[in-house]
């Protein structure tokens, strides 16, 4: 396997041929510049930081695009720079010398002659999929191929293929969500949350098969649709999807709560919106394998937007670990919700946090994708409150069951589970390696109590509790506990602000402007210190743990103002908002939060 340096000549996409170009400009790129370039004859496709785009023009052009007066720099789009840092090393250093691609082209090309090109390559085509963003190829390929399929004209990005795995009642009353929904009725009334996970229970919405805490408290069930899209049936023998999709809006009929009336109490193990619909869609095997996900996630998102009216929230507890990547996946998030700006997508941020060091601090640098797009929302996970003993909770410390992730105190002898003013240890950190903040909020996720699938074995949990609901942890459980409050804040938002239908992006600031920051975590102010000194955010808690009372109904001389804008802005463009604070009893906090055009992973 050999690895040329920038600047060598790197086939058919050398300076003067090929059409693909990167134009870099001296300033932030306006309106009047893009025309410019438009009418110079190039088609801009990707914007690269810091002022750059990647344009496709006829190679006799690029003269003209030189001539622009604000234009600093024109050159060609090598094949070094279309291929995901450190892959080859990687491969090398892994001893691979065959592997799985995604390989990624921009809009328009032939995909016979690409596919074509590959195959001569020694490689075979296990899959594709189209969109009006990119086309996307599953290749199996030698390692050595790697830097001649690169070289092919109209291929724009090529990684690894991702490696999809599962990210395994009190926590309703960390993030304060009892009070304000009890006090108000607010139980997610109206709102549909889409889950893609293993499968749900038995694989059917009829009440007869489905788990208890599913139906509506009057014998009918709250699931509008499971989607099976691995062809085994969608029953989940697994565990984990049911156990998600209970965290989100399971109603606790089986442990005390009486929806019909409106009663959800503390002791019953009710999900954060227990009168929310849910549409499913059953991704996994029955070993957890996540078989049903397409090459394009663009594909699984409208799916489940198509499948009921009034679907705007999806949650995943799934991901890659690809060490805080933008990978193509994360890109075909952002895609989907610059698409639909009403679509709020959660993702967990991953569950691979270590102290590899051994210095007593979990390591940066952690997240999967693609919990690294720019406009979902990342959730980390803090600890549950299940002290050693409690109510049967599974009892064990970070360095019992993971010793070799954590060597050192103080997290080698911590409980899992004793307090929610701390972040689990396995809970992936930031930043992206880009340099962006994420998480953006955390959320319980150590020995969570939720539903139990009729069909998985107890092996498969944390613990079992009963025949109806078992103990799980990971990011799994902590981003379907915050998918639950975002409904909660949809309905409030519509029902109550007269907002009808909010963007993705107002929901993720009233999650980030209402979050708690809990620094310094659980290990003190020392050398250990857990989540950075204020102001948040920062790359252990995002903006803080999740918390509905911040959010809904203020109460006193507290208020919350929300602006909704549609249309944008473009570069130098702004508007105004005045604001009067009356008093100083509690501080002004303002939070600006857009969907932001797609990324590059380049």
């Amino acid at each position: 396997m050999t690895e040329r340096k920038l600047g060598e000549p790197g086939g058919p996409t050398t300076e003067g041929q090929g059409r693909y170009a990167i134009v870099q400009f001296s300033e932030p790129i306006r309106e009047s510049e893009r025309q410019a370039l438009q009418d110079a004859g190039a088609e801009i496709l990707d914007y690269l930081p810091d002022f750059a785009f990647i344009v496709r023009v006829d190679p006799g052009q690029r003269a003209k695009l030189r001539g622009i007066p604000e234009v600093r720099w024109v050159g060609p789009y090598l094949p070094e720079y279309r291929v995901a840092p450190g892959l080859e090393a990687g491969l090398l250093q892994k001893g691979a010398w065959q592997t799985e691609l995604v390989v990624s082209l921009f809009p328009g090309e032939d995909l016979a002659r690409i596919k074509a090109a590959i195959t001569s390559l020694g490689g075979s085509i296990k899959g594709e999929s189209t969109s009006r963003w990119k086309s996307k190829l599953l290749v199996s390929a030698p390692a050595g191929a790697i830097p001649s399929i690169s070289a092919i004209e109209g291929v724009k990005w090529v990684e690894e293929a991702p490696r999809w795995k599962l990210l395994n009642n009190v926590s309703t009353d960390i993030m304060e969500a009892r009070v304000p929904r009890d006090s108000n009725l607010l139980y997610g009334q109206g709102q549909t949350v889409c889950v893609a996970d293993t499968g749900l229970d038995q694989g059917s919405t009829s009440p007869a098969s489905l788990h208890d805490d599913f139906e509506d408290g009057a014998g009918h069930s709250r699931v509008i649709q499971i989607i099976d899209r691995v062809g085994d049936g969608g029953e989940d023998r697994h565990g984990h999807g049911t156990h998600v999709a209970g965290s989100v809006l399971g109603n606790g009929l089986r442990s005390g709560s009486n929806p019909a009336a409106n009663s959800f109490p503390a002791t019953s193990f009710a999900g954060s919106a227990p009168k929310a619909t849910l549409i499913f869609q059953a991704i996994g095997d029955d070993y957890g394998n996540l078989l049903g996900l397409p090459l394009d996630l663009n594909q699984l998102f409208q799916e489940c937007q198509t499948a009921g009216p009034g679907s705007h929230i999806h949650t995943n507890s799934w991901g890659s670990p690809d060490g805080s990547q933008y990978t193509s996946f994360s890109l075909d998030v952002d895609e989907y919700v610059w698409d639909h700006m009403d679509y709020l997508i959660l993702f967990a941020a991953g569950n691979e946090g270590s102290d590899r060091d051994g210095d007593g601090v979990v390591d940066l640098y952690s997240l999967d994708s693609p919990a690294t797009a720019k406009n979902c929302v990342t959730v980390g996970a803090t600890e549950g409150y299940r002290p050693s003993g409690s109510a049967g909770a599974p009892s064990f410390t970070y360095g019992l069951a993971w010793s070799e992730d954590y060597p050192a105190n103080p997290i080698y002898s911590d409980h899992v589970s004793d307090n929610p003013g701390g972040l689990a240890a396995f809970s992936s950190r930031g930043p992206c390696l880009d340099g962006r903040v994420k998480p953006d909020v955390a959320a319980p996720g150590t020995n969570i109590l939720s539903t139990k699938s009729s069909l998985a074995p107890s092996a498969n949990f944390w613990g079992s509790y009963n025949d109806y609901y078992a103990w799980m942890g990971g990011t799994s459980m902590a981003a379907p506990l915050t998918a639950g409050i975002a409904a909660l804040i949809r309905q409030y938002l519509v029902s109550e602000k007269g907002i009808t239908n909010p963007s993705a992006a107002l929901q993720k600031a009233c999650l980030i402007n209402a979050a708690q920051d809990i620094s310094p975590g659980q290990y003190g102010t020392g050398s250990t210190r857990e989540i950075p000194a204020p102001p948040v955010p920062n790359p252990v808690e995002g903006w803080g743990r999740v918390n509905l009372g911040n959010a809904v109904y203020p109460t006193g001389s507290r208020g919350i103002l929300h602006y909704d804008e549609s249309p944008g802005l473009s570069t130098g463009g702004s508007m105004d908002y005045p604001v009067v604070v009356n008093g100083s009893g509690w501080p002004l906090k303002v939070n600006l939060v857009w969907s932001d055009y797609p990324g590059s992973p380049i």
